[in-house]
């Protein structure tokens, strides 16, 4: 087989195949290598777990309800994972888990390490006891990648382990910082929102060949760095959630100087389900400082709520000073057929297509077509 495998290799490219570096040892000498992982213990003979308590940043009281997320803090399970892969997939197999699980004022950090493939489903069951019905699990991006892969490898060894409730910090983080933020990688939220900055941390896409060249070498140094990463980025998620849980109880610290400031209409979003006149004061506030958007949050917030003398005079404001399109949009459509003066949504709409820049195509042709219609409205009138 692997003399077949050089000669396909061979003839298509040309070159022949360069074959994997041996592993070096015996298996007991690999064996005490494995064991050799700081602060690592043997549970299994392939698989490694390590136990670390730090202070908890969530700051909330263990009985106390939180409002991001509706639980308790002893109901969270904060995860990540490492794997073989970038993308999901049959091949790619997770090799270290990172679970964090808040106990009163600190939170335990375990980690659970795979020593080498054929492993996998001693290690996998002993994390299956983790992932307990109750708990729900906060993740970055788990969703799409760290929970699907999990699934994925439960179920090809066929033990059954129906995942959690999920929450993904990413979305929400994304509505309120990527417009001053930009790309919302969890190292980029950590720098500009959390205030932490890592030293001499492995890059993600470096993960699985760190782990591939352990597997040849035996040699742990290549995984000290990721073990690293990895707790690093469970013990941020507990930090993330801390500030979404501070910010939906007390907004007005949305703008402190000492973090990039957070999207005023995403925030009002956040806090309208627990106090929703407090979202219409961010708002007001937001509009006031000249935010287009807030302005534009606030007057829909306002229409829904049936308010429409306030989300006129919202709407009014902003095509006053900016000229903003959708603003005068909502004008024209309010004067038309709630006010009943074809004239003033005519004289609106009339600006709008003179505005600059243009508007779009599809859009122009639409305001062409309410012109048109309200031009026969103000001569029957």
């Amino acid at each position: 087989m692997d003399g077949a495998g050089s000669l396909y290799h061979f003839l298509k490219t040309g070159k022949r195949s360069r074959p994997l570096e041996p592993r070096s040892g015996s298996g007991r000498e690999r064996n005490a290598a494995k064991a050799t992982l700081q602060g690592f213990e043997q549970i299994g003979e392939f698989t490694f777990r390590r136990r670390r308590r730090v202070p908890s940043p969530l700051s909330v009281p263990a009985h106390e309800t939180l409002l991001f997320t509706g639980t308790t803090p002893g109901d969270l399970l904060f995860f990540d994972t490492e794997s073989t892969g970038l993308s999901g997939g049959a091949g790619n197999t997770i090799f270290l888990l990172g679970i964090g699980r808040p106990e009163g004022e600190e939170l335990v950090i375990e980690q659970y390490f795979l020593a080498d493939f054929p492993g996998e489903k001693e290690f996998l069951s002993a994390c299956l006891s983790l992932f307990s019905p109750n708990r729900l699990l906060v993740s970055y991006n788990g969703r799409t990648f760290d929970a699907p892969v999990l699934a994925a490898r439960f179920a090809l060894h066929r033990l059954s382990c129906p995942l959690p409730r999920h929450c993904d910090l990413l979305p929400p983080t994304r509505r309120l910082w990527k417009h001053t933020v930009g790309s919302c990688s969890l190292k980029n939220i950590e720098r500009a929102v959390l205030g932490v900055k890592r030293e001499n941390d492995v890059d993600g896409a470096e993960v699985p060949e760190r782990y591939f060249r352990y597997l040849r070498s035996r040699d742990p140094r290549h995984l000290d760095e990721v073990v690293t990463h990895n707790e690093i980025d469970v013990l941020s998620l507990s930090r993330l959630l801390g500030v979404l849980e501070r910010l939906r109880r007390e907004p007005e610290h949305a703008q402190a100087p000492a973090t990039a400031p957070a999207d005023v209409s995403a925030l009002a979003a956040l806090v309208a389900p627990h106090d929703a006149e407090r979202a219409f004061k961010l708002l007001e506030v937001g509009l006031a400082s000249g935010d287009i958007r807030a302005g534009l949050s606030l007057g829909f917030r306002y229409k829904q709520c049936g308010r429409q003398a306030e989300a006129q005079r919202v709407f009014e404001r902003l095509f006053e000073i900016r000229g903003d399109l959708t603003a005068g949009i909502e004008i024209a459509k309010y004067a038309e057929h709630r006010a009943r003066d074809p004239e003033r949504a005519l004289s609106v709409v009339t600006a709008l297509l003179d505005r600059r820049p243009r508007p779009e195509p599809p859009v122009r042709e639409l305001l062409l077509y309410r012109k048109a219609r309200l031009e026969r409205k103000c001569i029957r009138f």
